[in-house]
C-alpha cells in the first residue's frame, strides 16, 4: 500500500473512532457515564481486518483522543501527566487488543470472512469478540486504577463494564462493516450493475413493467415494509412499556433468509442501537431502578440476536453451497446428456 495511502486510512480511522466514541458518551451513554455498547472498538476491528496491521497507529490514535478528553486532569503537573500516561496505556491496550484479534483472524479463520461459516462465526464470537476487549479492558482499567481515577476495590465491576460494552461493540458493528465493504467489491458491484442492464435491455420498452420488475428484484417494497415493522416494535418495546421486543427475532430472521449478510447485519446495528438509546434513558423492557440490572437484560438481548441471527445466516450459507453445486453439475450433465444425444 502507498505511503499517501497509508496515512489516510490511518488519519480516517482515527477520527472514525474519536468522532463514534464522542457520539457514544453524549448519545448513548448512562446518567453515571456508564456506556453499554462502545463502537469505536467494533470499527477498529473490522478497519484491521479489511486493511491489516498497516492501521493500527490509527486505532493508537483514536484512542488516545476519544479518551483524553474523558480522563485527563489539569489540576497540576503531576495529575496531567498521571493523565497522559494513563490514556496512552488505554491507547496502547486497545491497539494491542485490534492487533491480536487480526492475527486471530489470520490465523484461526485464514482472513476469510468470518460470518460465512458456522465454524469460522463461532472463532470469531469465542476467541476475538471476547479476548480482543480482554486486554483492552484489563489494560484500560488498570491504568485507571494505577492513577487512583477507578478505586481497587471497584476493580472488578469496572473492568467487566469495560469488557462487555466492548463485546457488544464488536458482535454488532464488525460483521456490519464487514458486509459494507463486502458490498462495495468490484465482482458485487459488477454482478449487481449487470443484472440491472440485463433488466433494463429486457423491459426496456415497456417502462410501466420495468419499475415493477425493478423493484420486485430490489425487494425495496419488502424491505420497506420489514423495516417499518422493526422500528414500530423497537419504537414500542424500548420507549414505551410494552415488553414485545422478542417479536424483533423472527424479523431479523426474515431480514437474513431474505436478505442476506447485508441486510440481517444492519438491521442488528439498528435495533440494538435503539434497544440501548432507550435503556440509558430508562424507558422500555430492559429499563430497571438498578442500572446494573437494566444493562445486564440489554447485554443479554443484544447477545440473543446476534448470536442467534448470526448463526442462522452462516448456516444457510453453508447449506445453499452444496446445493449451488448440485444444481450446476445437474446442468452441466443435462447439457452434455443433449449433445451427446445430437451427435448420436
Amino acid at each position: 500500500m502507498k505511503l499517501s495511502r497509508r496515512f489516510i486510512l490511518i488519519i480516517l480511522l482515527a477520527l472514525a473512532y474519536y468522532g463514534t466514541a464522542e457520539i457514544s458518551r453524549q448519545v448513548a451513554s448512562t446518567p453515571q457515564s456508564v456506556t453499554p455498547i462502545w463502537p469505536p472498538d467494533g470499527i477498529a476491528l473490522a478497519a484491521t481486518f479489511i486493511y491489516g496491521y498497516q492501521v493500527l497507529p490509527g486505532v493508537f490514535l483514536g484512542s488516545f483522543l476519544a479518551n483524553i478528553w474523558a480522563f485527563f486532569q489539569g489540576g497540576n503537573l503531576n495529575q496531567a501527566l498521571t493523565s497522559i500516561v494513563q490514556v496512552l496505556a488505554i491507547a496502547l491496550g486497545t491497539t494491542s487488543g485490534m492487533g491480536l484479534g487480526k492475527y486471530l483472524l489470520d490465523t484461526k479463520i485464514q482472513r476469510k470472512n468470518p460470518l460465512k461459516k458456522l465454524d469460522d462465526l463461532c472463532k470469531f464470537l469465542l476467541f476475538i469478540g471476547i479476548l480482543t476487549p480482554a486486554i483492552n479492558a484489563t489494560a484500560g482499567v488498570f491504568a485507571l486504577a494505577i492513577g487512583n481515577t477507578v478505586t481497587w476495590a471497584n476493580f472488578g465491576a469496572s473492568w467487566l463494564t469495560w469488557w462487555i460494552s466492548n463485546v457488544s461493540g464488536i458482535y454488532i458493528f464488525t460483521p456490519a462493516l464487514i458486509s459494507w465493504y463486502e458490498l462495495f467489491q468490484p465482482q458485487t458491484l459488477n454482478r449487481l450493475i449487470q443484472k440491472a442492464i440485463f433488466t433494463f435491455n429486457k423491459q426496456s420498452k415497456k417502462p410501466v413493467k420495468l419499475a415493477w420488475k425493478l423493484l420486485l428484484e430490489t425487494r425495496f417494497v419488502e424491505a420497506l415494509s420489514l423495516l417499518t415493522i422493526i422500528l414500530l416494535i423497537s419504537y414500542i418495546s424500548f420507549s414505551q412499556d410494552l415488553h414485545l421486543e422478542y417479536m424483533l427475532i423472527p424479523c431479523l430472521v426474515w431480514a437474513v433468509i431474505r436478505f442476506g449478510q447485508f441486510g440481517a447485519t444492519n438491521l442488528i446495528s439498528l435495533v440494538t442501537m435503539l434497544a440501548a438509546l432507550g435503556t440509558v434513558r430508562g424507558l422500555g423492557s430492559f429499563a430497571s431502578e438498578d442500572i446494573n440490572e437494566s444493562l445486564l437484560r440489554l447485554q443479554l438481548f443484544t447477545v440473543v440476536i446476534v448470536v442467534t441471527n448470526l448463526s442462522l445466516m452462516a448456516t444457510l450459507r453453508e447449506k445453499k453451497k452444496p446445493l449451488t453445486t448440485c444444481a450446476n453439475l445437474n446442468s452441466t450433465s443435462k447439457k452434455n446428456h443433449h449433445n451427446l444425444n445430437k451427435a448420436k
